[in-house]
């Protein structure tokens, strides 16, 4: 079994998020604390622009399409995700967008239920979405927020990650206790 780790660090304004794998017995670079992760998306909250999600799209936001050269994944995995998770749970996902561009997401990012069996309820919802998505559905969790992106499939392929499967992994090993 391959050893995988996913250190997604919401560096989401200019670079995406961060993967880093590893196969082998290198030295690793600290991973993030969750607590790390909530600290980086209330500081981007704090210092760009924030919407619900469905209101950002409907007033005409973009999020992946521009990265993926004209394919409307806004419209065909990103919206349909965002409007599951609102209708499955109580939460509300936001757009981080530029304010000098309104219209353009650089970040998107949902706050975490409080209960366990609601965090596998959300978990499970981004697991389907990725296994019914071409690329993968990247995922950083903190204790309070997640922040998501999309990774298309070619980029997937060459990372190690077209079969990602590390959140499976970790509900079935929470299933089990």
């Amino acid at each position: 079994m391959k050893c995988k780790f996913l250190l997604s660090l919401a560096c989401m304004f200019g670079v995406g998020v961060f993967i880093w794998m590893s196969n082998s017995k290198e030295e690793t670079p600290p991973l993030p604390t969750m607590d790390d992760i909530d600290h980086k998306i209330v500081e981007l909250q704090e210092k760009f622009g924030t919407k619900p999600a469905r209101d950002f799209f409907a007033e005409g936001g973009t999020f992946m399409d521009a990265p993926f050269q004209g394919q409307s994944l806004d419209a065909t995995v990103i919206l349909p995700l965002v409007e599951r998770i609102c209708a499955e749970t109580d939460r509300e996902p936001l757009a981080i967008f530029f304010p000098e561009s309104p219209q353009r997401a650089g970040a998107m990012v949902v706050p975490l239920p409080q209960t366990k069996e609601e965090l596998h309820a959300l978990q499970k919802i981004f697991i389907e979405a990725d296994h019914n998505f071409n690329g993968v559905i990247l995922r950083a969790y903190g204790n309070h927020w997640m922040q998501f992106e999309l990774m298309d499939a070619a980029s997937a392929k060459a990372s190690d990650l077209e079969n990602w499967d590390i959140e499976e992994e970790v509900l079935a090993q929470n299933a089990g206790t």
